[in-house]
């Protein structure tokens, strides 16, 4: 296939899309129909393209020195191209770091999405942070330089070193990029440089930010998020390079979706809408880094205990979008699905934000599956369970969990045992392929200690007494 047709086939594929996501009234046999051949579509194409990625361009990408433990990329080093804007920030640097002689090799990561990727004020003496080495971790910050009297912390636009407990994303005080920082250097000896451009509240989608009171928004042309993000990487590079580093961008850390959950429950858009959109901006920054290749690493956000259960449904939405984009044949993985079960193990600090205990759990797991990437395999997550999720009043408990944890594209039942003599059957649709997120809420009659069970078998064969495994359970109280 020419790379003209691969284009063509791709931006069809992607019309298609939006088609079958614009017109509620067609059957779903002939949206899912649509939506596979889509699917398949646009994975021969980005193959294609991914092909074409490996010759040569404009770069100012270093080609990364050796280190102590060489770690083999299943793609080829990305190019990132220097745009007319984007020249190295002219703000004041407050270098706390000296040049490093002989040059260093140093692993770039985009840091995008929104309030979970930027982080919570939640504990002003910092106390809780891990403390990171000193000249192991980086951040090049494009944005203006400030101060944050309630973390007593400080920003400055440019290229700086973060140690300790100083905090990776401006002006506040708890992240998940500390561990994620530690856990890589422990895992590759090689230091780290993040470009911090995620944005508390910011949207995916264009069209929803006035509904849901979001700054900005990701899409290519419908904010300005998306030319930050890019324009500031190009600026790290150059600076990065002008200091005498030698640095290999590595890809793209995603947390995003709480916004366009609130849109999905509110009707104003679709779990296909938000697909279509993911879908187009990994392609956007791929086009804008001549790198089809380049990997993208998505942190699935948990859930918002404030809304149950309506909107419970619509974060799942978000995650499922997530797990019908992941392709690692297409270097598009989810690192982490770990904040599903943050509110029953006291990992929230609000409603929908994370603590620092949360954050360093998502940061050490990504991370780990990041470098599993990087050494040729795939993401490690958790076998099929299921937890409970929150308690509403009357007794009512929402559980939620993944099953299909072997990928399988056949369709498959479960029980869901409450431990009150009741269950219920949770089926995984023919053609999943991958993890499926499921969440159902049920009422217990009285207060008491319950032990709930995820079986694999229906409920039907297993009250048949025909034989099952039990792969998950647990002992909720009912107050």
């Amino acid at each position: 296939m020419s790379l003209t047709a691969a284009a063509q086939l791709l931006k069809t594929s992607l019309v298609l899309l939006a088609f079958i996501s614009a017109h509620s009234e067609l059957p779903q046999s002939t949206k899912d129909n649509a939506m596979n051949v889509a699917r398949g579509a646009i994975s021969q194409a980005t193959q294609v393209l991914a092909t074409a990625g490996n010759s040569p361009v404009a770069t100012f990408v270093a080609n990364p020195a050796p280190s102590p433990t060489p770690i083999p990329t299943p793609n080829p080093t990305p190019a990132i191209i220097a745009t007319a804007n984007a020249s190295a920030a002219t703000t004041p640097q407050s270098n706390t770091f000296s040049a490093p002689s002989p040059a260093q090799a140093v692993d770039v990561f985009l840091i995008a999405g929104q309030s979970n990727a930027v982080g919570i004020t939640e504990d002003p003496s910092r106390a809780s942070l891990p403390s990171i080495p000193a000249n192991t971790t980086y951040q090049y910050y494009g944005g203006s330089s400030g101060t944050d009297s309630f973390c007593n912390a400080t920003w400055t636009t440019g290229l700086t070193m973060i140690s300790g407990t100083n905090p990776i994303t401006p002006g506040h005080c708890g992240n998940a990029w500390s561990q994620f920082a530690i856990t890589y250097n422990q895992l590759t000896h090689r230091p780290i440089v993040f470009v911090p451009a995620a944005v508390a509240g910011s949207a995916l989608i264009a069209s929803i930010q006035s509904y849901v009171g979001a700054p900005d928004n990701w899409q290519q042309g419908g904010g300005n998020l998306f030319g930050n993000a890019t324009t500031y990487t190009s600026q790290a590079m150059l600076k990065l390079q002008s200091s005498n580093f030698q640095p290999t961008f590595r890809g793209i850390l995603w947390i995003q979706g709480e916004s366009d959950a609130l849109a999905i429950s509110g009707g104003k858009v679709t779990r296909d809408q938000y697909e279509i959109a993911l879908r187009a901006t990994i392609q956007n920054f791929r086009n804008e880094f001549h790198d089809q290749n380049m990997p993208f690493y998505i942190f699935q956000i948990g859930t918002n205990t404030a809304y149950y259960p309506h909107d419970a449904d619509s974060y799942g939405q978000i995650r499922r979008a997530d797990n019908d984009v992941e392709d690692p044949s297409n270097h598009i993985y989810v690192v982490s699905r770990e904040a599903l079960t943050f509110p029953e193990r006291g990992m929230l600090h609000d409603t929908v934000h994370y603590n620092q205990l949360g954050y360093n759990e998502i940061g050490k797991v990504g991370a780990q599956n990041v470098v599993a990437v990087q050494n040729g395999g795939l993401p490690d997550h958790p076998a099929d369970s299921v937890a409970s999720i929150v308690t509403n009043p009357g007794h009512t408990v929402i559980y939620g969990g993944f099953v299909n944890r072997s990928n399988s594209c056949d369709s498959s039942t479960y029980a869901l045992s409450y431990g009150d003599n009741s269950a219920d059957d949770i089926v995984v649709p023919a053609g999943m392929c991958g993890p499926y997120f499921f969440h159902t809420t049920h009422t217990y009659a009285a207060a008491g200690s319950y032990t709930f069970r995820l079986d694999t078998t229906s409920v039907a064969s297993h009250h048949a007494g025909n034989p099952y495994t039990v792969v998950s359970q647990g002992t909720y109280n009912v107050q």
